[in-house]
């Protein structure tokens, strides 16, 4: 019985040899079934396609970068048994990803699509229908931009990186125990929902004529301007950090919910919330301070607290 040990020993370390040779080597594939198992292929390739002012991005598992460039261009990236499809029609380009094959992906890596736009060209509109996946807009000018609720409980992460919408009617997300990072950015009329553990992670930005509808959620704003705009926070936090406030922005928070501010510059404060600490010393609760002022951060926070240093 021993010697069928022993030779066992051997042979798993044989294996683990032949292993790690074969992926230092480039040995390793991702096999996936369909209809049967299939090795797959690596597969990079760039399109040339026609003009579009439009983005749709749909389905489940797909990584899309959008950001300027010298044309109009697709580039696709992954395993060929699960690529993403894209196609352009009445100048809205249309990308989707679909659910992924039963698969081993010794990589890891996942499938991406990265996009290009003229550099003097802009988008008239953006719409996110994604789950599991995430979109990167870098360097962009958009009219509108939405993102839908589709997906809810299996969200995407949506990252902007100077970005500016424009919007004058409104730009909607929805999010589900999502992510999403918005810097160097100007964001106008921006109406956000969010559930469930979602983090919302703002820096360097302005955004002008907000609302936050959220729950179960993390807001965080850093080194950015806040001009005019509403916040609804349930069982949620809020974390101000060096940002400027500018007209009146008005934050109702409940369910044992908190404030934080850090080195902000606003004009006028009216607090209410069981436990206010302003600058180190404790509040009643309720505390003012040029509460007619025309650049007011007011906030409601009964059932929790509320902290400024």
């Amino acid at each position: 019985m021993r010697k069928y040990f022993v030779t066992g020993f051997y042979l798993l370390v044989l294996g683990a040899i032949l292993c790690v040779g074969g992926y230092l080597t480039g040995g390793m594939k991702m096999v996936a079934w369909d209809h049967g198992f299939k090795i797959s292929q690596k597969i990079d390739e760039t399109e040339s396609v026609k003009s579009f002012s439009k983005v749709k991005v749909n389905g489940k598992n797909v990584s899309v970068r959008i950001e300027k460039g010298n044309k109009y261009s697709v580039r696709i990236l992954g395993d060929k048994l699960q690529l993403p499809t894209y196609e352009v029609n009445k100048d809205t380009l249309i990308i989707t990803g679909h659910k992924r094959k039963a698969a081993v992906d010794w990589d890891g890596r996942g499938e991406r699509v990265i996009v290009t736009v003229p550099k003097k060209e802009s988008l008239k509109r953006m719409h996110v229908n994604l789950s599991e996946g995430n979109v990167r807009l870098r360097n962009l000018t958009i009219k509108k931009f939405t993102k839908s609720n589709k997906y809810w409980n299996s969200d995407a992460s949506i990252y902007l990186d100077n970005v500016t919408i424009t919007e004058q009617q409104g730009s909607k997300f929805l999010f589900d125990d999502g992510y999403i990072r918005i810097k160097d950015s100007t964001i106008n009329n921006l109406n956000f929902e969010a559930n469930d553990d979602s983090v919302i992670d703002i820096k360097n930005s302005t955004l002008n004529n907000y609302k936050f509808e959220m729950s179960e959620s993390n807001l965080k704003i850093a080194n950015s301007k806040l001009n005019g705009g509403s916040i609804n926070m349930d069982d949620g936090h809020i974390h101000l950090q060096v940002v400027t406030i500018k007209g009146t922005n008005d934050y109702i928070l409940t369910d044992e919910s908190t404030f934080r501010s850090e080195s902000g510059n606003m004009d006028g404060v009216d607090f209410s919330a069981n436990n206010i600490n302003y600058f180190g010393e404790k509040k009643d609760n309720n505390y003012q301070s040029n509460p007619n002022s025309e650049n007011l951060l007011k906030v409601n926070a009964t059932d929790g607290s509320i902290r400024v240093r």
